[in-house]
């Protein structure tokens, strides 16, 4: 019977990435009450500015529970979760800052929200990847013991 290893797999365990998706959740607390003082969140105003603090809250909770979660392929589910909801909500912000304030007002953010978005869809698409090679490697092993 072959062995499936998930242990490489779980790239999620950083402390690196976990103090950033904490700082992203404390972000997204920071804007729902109204402590930050950016210039583009005090801008673009309700409801759009909660729904982005909540967002980033809920995404980065996610993506945390499921690196953390006991099993892992389930674990990388919750995760995959979790960082779907934070690209999905990434690239919807980028769009309504154009159109709320315009790009001349703020690129930077812009850019880098739009960056951080394409980071978070590709690490879905890489956990799918994952996902996919573990469901295989699962269904040789049942045609071997068959």
């Amino acid at each position: 019977m072959p062995v499936i290893v998930v242990e490489p797999l779980r790239w999620s365990r950083s402390p690196l990435q976990t103090f950033f998706l904490v700082l992203i959740a404390v972000t997204g607390l920071l804007t729902i009450f109204n402590q930050s003082d950016n210039q583009v969140i005090i801008e673009m105003g309700e409801p759009w500015a909660s729904l982005w603090g909540f967002g980033l809250i809920m995404g980065s909770a996610v993506t945390l529970t499921g690196s953390f979660w006991r099993d892992k392929v389930t674990g990388m589910l919750i995760e995959r979760s979790g960082v779907l909801l934070l690209g999905g909500i990434s690239a919807i912000w980028p769009i309504l800052i154009v159109k709320v304030i315009g790009w001349d007002r703020s690129p930077f953010t812009v850019v880098s929200v739009a960056i951080f978005s394409a980071t978070c869809l590709l690490q879905f698409r890489y956990i799918n990847k994952h996902i996919k090679l573990i469901i295989e490697a699962v269904g040789e092993s049942r045609q071997q013991n068959e």
